[in-house]
C-alpha cells in the first residue's frame, strides 16, 4: 500500500492539539473548533510577522502558538459568555479601581472586546514566560500594531463566530455534585484553561520536573514519587496563587460558577484544606474518626471518600499523613494519604514543630497567636523606635535580634510579675554596647557609616518579623540624586519583586518615591499606582490570609 505523503506544517498552522490544549474536552466539537482554530492561525501570523521582537524577548514559535491559542479563547470567551476573562477585570475593579493597569482606558468597553485586552495578554505572556521576565512597555509599538490587527480581525469575523452551551453546563454546580466530577473541573481550569490554566499549568510542570529529580536523587524515595506529585497536584488546584491578581482557582472558579451561596462558599473553602499528621481513633459504618496531631481536633471523614481504607484500623503508632477537604457539609479525603509508623520519640518532636497550614487551628488558639505577636510587636517598636531596623552585616542583625528577644522576655516578665522594668532597662543598655552605639537612631548611623551590604530586620504588623537585603542601598536609592540606567532598573525591580509588599509600603512612606521610575524609554507609567499589581502578579503567595508566624509563637499554648 503506497504511503500517503506528509504534510509539510506552514508558519501558520496552529494544530488542532495546540487549541485543545487549552478545552475541558479531548475531541474537536463539529462545526465549532475548526472556526477557532482557523482564528488561531491568523493570530499566529500577525504574531509571527513581527517575530524579530519576539525572537529578541525569547519567546520562540511553539509559545507565539500557545499565545495564539490564548487570544482566541480570549475571543471565545465573549463570544460564548464563559466568563473567565470578565471575572478577571471585575476583580481588578476591586483590587485597584481599574479594569486592567497602564492602558488609557477612556473608550474602554467592560461589554465588548478591547484592543488593551488583547495587548495585555501579550505584554503579560512576555513579562512572564520568556525566560528573562524582561521589562516591556506595555503599550510596545509591536504589542500595540498586533494588538489592533486581531481586534480588527475579531471583529470582521465576530457575526460568523458559533457558540455552544458546554461551558455553561461545565460551570453550573449542582447541590449534590459528586466531589470527585467537581475535582476534575478544577483540575482542568487550574491547569489547563487559557488564563489561570497557562499560569498556574507551567509553574505545576516546573514543580513536578524538581520533585522528580530530587525523588530519582534519594535511594528510598522512588516508592512515594505518586504520592509526592498526586500531593502537587492538589496544591495547584486549589492553594497556589497565580500571577493574574493573585487569584487562586477555588476563588476564581467561584466567581463563575452558577450554584447556590452554599457551594460557592465551599468551593472557595477548598483553599483551605485540613493537613497534616493524624491519628486514627475509631471506624464506623461511613465515618473515620480522625485526630489532628498537632491541634488535637478531631474529624469525622467519609470511609468511601478513599477505595483503598479496607487495611485502615485505630492504632496508636500509625499516624496518616492526609489532607482532608470539606465537601457537602462532610469531611472527605482528598490527594495524598498515607500512613507512617511513629516512635513515642518521634511523635514527641512532631509535636514540637510548628504548623505548616495556621487557618486549622482553634479560634481560641488564634487569638491567643494574634495577641502574642501583638505584644511583639509593640516590644520591636519600643527596642527599635521603627517597625524597620537597619544592620550593617549578618552578625550585627543576629545580635540586635537576640537582644530584641531579651527585652521582649523580660518585658513579659515585669508585666506579669507587676515588677519594675529595671530589667528592660538594662537589656537595652547591653543591646546599645554590642552595636559600639549611644543610641539607637540607625538611619542617623547608616549616613555616618559607609554603604556595605546591609540588612533590614522588619516587622510586619500581625505576622512577626522578616528579614530583607541591600536595605541601606534602597533606602539610598529612594532619598538620593535621580537615577538612571541600571541603577533606576535595579531600584524599580527591587519594588516590584524584591520586597514583601508591607515592607515596599513602608519604604516609600518614609522616604518617598521620586526615583521610582519605569526604567524604559518613552512611557508615562505611574510604578506606585501600579504597585499593588504588580505585587500580586509577581509574589502572589504574598496575598493568602494573613497569621501570625507559628516559629514566634511558644508552641505550649496550643497543648490545651
Amino acid at each position: 500500500m503506497k504511503k500517503k505523503p506528509l504534510k509539510l506544517l506552514t508558519p501558520n498552522d496552529v494544530s488542532v492539539k495546540d487549541w485543545l490544549a487549552m478545552k475541558p474536552y479531548d475531541a474537536p466539537i463539529y462545526n465549532y473548533d475548526a472556526f477557532y482554530i482557523k482564528q488561531c492561525q491568523t493570530v499566529y501570523g500577525f504574531l509571527v510577522d513581527e517575530g524579530a521582537q519576539f525572537r529578541d524577548w525569547d519567546i520562540s514559535n511553539a509559545q507565539l502558538k500557545e499565545l495564539s491559542c490564548q487570544i482566541v479563547s480570549y475571543f471565545e470567551d465573549f463570544i460564548v459568555e464563559i466568563g473567565i476573562w470578565q471575572t478577571f477585570i471585575e476583580t481588578n475593579k476591586e483590587l485597584y479601581g481599574y479594569c486592567l493597569p497602564f492602558y488609557d482606558l477612556s473608550d474602554y468597553d467592560e461589554t465588548y472586546i478591547n484592543v488593551e485586552d488583547i495587548a495585555f495578554l501579550i505584554w503579560h505572556y512576555v513579562t512572564k514566560y520568556s525566560e528573562e521576565e524582561y521589562i516591556i512597555n506595555p503599550d510596545h509599538d509591536v504589542i500595540m500594531s498586533v494588538s489592533v490587527n486581531i481586534f480588527e480581525l475579531f471583529e470582521d469575523v465576530m457575526e460568523e463566530a458559533p457558540a455552544i452551551d458546554y461551558y455553561d453546563k461545565f460551570f453550573t454546580i449542582k447541590d449534590d455534585e459528586n466531589y470527585f466530577v467537581f475535582k476534575s473541573k478544577m483540575k482542568w481550569f487550574s491547569t489547563e484553561s487559557y488564563l489561570l490554566g497557562v499560569d498556574l499549568g507551567k509553574k505545576l510542570k516546573v514543580a513536578d520536573d524538581e520533585a522528580t529529580q530530587q525523588i530519582k536523587n534519594t535511594k528510598s524515595g522512588s516508592q512515594y514519587m505518586g504520592i509526592v506529585l498526586y500531593s502537587i497536584i492538589e496544591q495547584y488546584l486549589y492553594q497556589k496563587r497565580s500571577s493574574l491578581s493573585a487569584l487562586n482557582a477555588p476563588e476564581w472558579f467561584a466567581k463563575i460558577a452558577k450554584c447556590s451561596d452554599t457551594r460557592r462558599e465551599e468551593i472557595v473553602d477548598l483553599t483551605y484544606w485540613i493537613e497534616g499528621k493524624f491519628f486514627l481513633k475509631e471506624r464506623q459504618a461511613k465515618h473515620f474518626i480522625f485526630e489532628h496531631i498537632l491541634t488535637k481536633v478531631t474529624y469525622k471523614v467519609r470511609i468511601n471518600s478513599f477505595k483503598k481504607n479496607k487495611d485502615m484500623l485505630p492504632s496508636p503508632t500509625d499516624a496518616y499523613v492526609m489532607h482532608l477537604i470539606r465537601w457537602h457539609e462532610e469531611y472527605l479525603f482528598s490527594g495524598m494519604m498515607f500512613s507512617q509508623q511513629m516512635t513515642e520519640m518521634e511523635l514527641k518532636k512532631y509535636r514540637t514543630e510548628p504548623l505548616s497550614a495556621s487557618w486549622i487551628l482553634p479560634e481560641k488558639s488564634l487569638e491567643m497567636m494574634r495577641n502574642t505577636t501583638g505584644k511583639m510587636q509593640k516590644a520591636f517598636l519600643e527596642f527599635f523606635k521603627s517597625p524597620l531596623a537597619v544592620f550593617d552585616n549578618s552578625g550585627q542583625l543576629d545580635k540586635a535580634n537576640k537582644a530584641y528577644m531579651d527585652y521582649y522576655r523580660e518585658k513579659l516578665i515585669a508585666e506579669n510579675n507587676d515588677t519594675t522594668s529595671e530589667a528592660v532597662s538594662e537589656t537595652v543598655r547591653k543591646f546599645k554596647e554590642i552595636l559600639g552605639k549611644g543610641e539607637t537612631n540607625l538611619e542617623k548611623e547608616m549616613e555616618i557609616r559607609g554603604i556595605g551590604e546591609s540588612l533590614g530586620l522588619f516587622f510586619i504588623e500581625g505576622v512577626g518579623t522578616y528579614i530583607c537585603n541591600d536595605i541601606k542601598e534602597t533606602i539610598r536609592d529612594l532619598k538620593g540624586q535621580p537615577l538612571q540606567g541600571h541603577a533606576q532598573a535595579d531600584l524599580f525591580v527591587t519594588f516590584i519583586n524584591g520586597y514583601i509588599p508591607p515592607i515596599c509600603t513602608y519604604l516609600l512612606q518614609t522616604y518617598g518615591s521620586k526615583n521610582l521610575k519605569f526604567p524604559t524609554s518613552y512611557n508615562t507609567i505611574d510604578v506606585v499606582k501600579h504597585l499593588p499589581f504588580y505585587w500580586r502578579m509577581n509574589s502572589p503567595e504574598e496575598f493568602d490570609r494573613v497569621y501570625p508566624m507559628m516559629t514566634l509563637v511558644d508552641k505550649s499554648h496550643f497543648e490545651d
